[in-house]
């Protein structure tokens, strides 16, 4: 009789242990995913130098190929990492910001674009990249949504980018 207590503890405890060590290799999958994502979207953002007709593309390519979670409904970006920039991708929940980091932290979009003052040509500016760890499971995927955010780093300001 004790040797099958003792037999349905330990079992109990390995079931407990799988169970974690399972939740532990998902959410490092699905973390090395969205900041996957995320660098990739930087390193399209640093290329183009900037966001441009040819970014938005690539973002749109990075997104659909690479099995980042898509959503009917996106949520709103939030102005907590600098200016929300206006790109047009709705099928994603990402967000892109004009970073608070750079020298320039104004810019509008227009037909998504990134332009700015004429004023400021010469001098550099940061686009932050927001995506998010998701868990695809019924109710923990409401629940938790976990931010990764990442920056470029300094963009330089050719006077082609700048209306007058």
């Amino acid at each position: 009789m004790r040797e099958s207590v003792g037999f349905t503890f330990l079992f109990n405890f390995f079931a407990t242990f799988l169970v974690i060590l399972i939740f532990v290799l998902v959410s490092i999958m699905n973390y090395m995913k969205a900041y996957k994502v995320n660098s990739q979207i930087v390193s399209a953002i640093e290329k183009r130098g900037g966001i441009n007709a040819s970014t938005k593309k690539d973002i749109q390519n990075i997104l659909s190929s690479s099995g980042y979670h898509s959503s009917t409904t996106r949520r709103s970006c939030n102005g907590k990492y600098g200016k929300i920039l206006d790109t047009g991708i709705t099928n994603y929940e990402v967000c892109l910001y004009l970073a608070n980091d750079g020298d320039v932290t104004e810019g509008e979009t227009y037909n998504g674009t990134l332009r700015f003052k004429a004023g400021d040509a010469g001098r550099t500016f940061q686009i932050g990249v927001l995506t998010y760890i998701y868990f695809d499971m019924p109710i923990i995927h409401q629940l938790l949504r976990i931010p990764v955010y990442t920056t470029t780093d300094n963009i330089y300001i050719f006077p082609r980018t700048v209306r007058g």
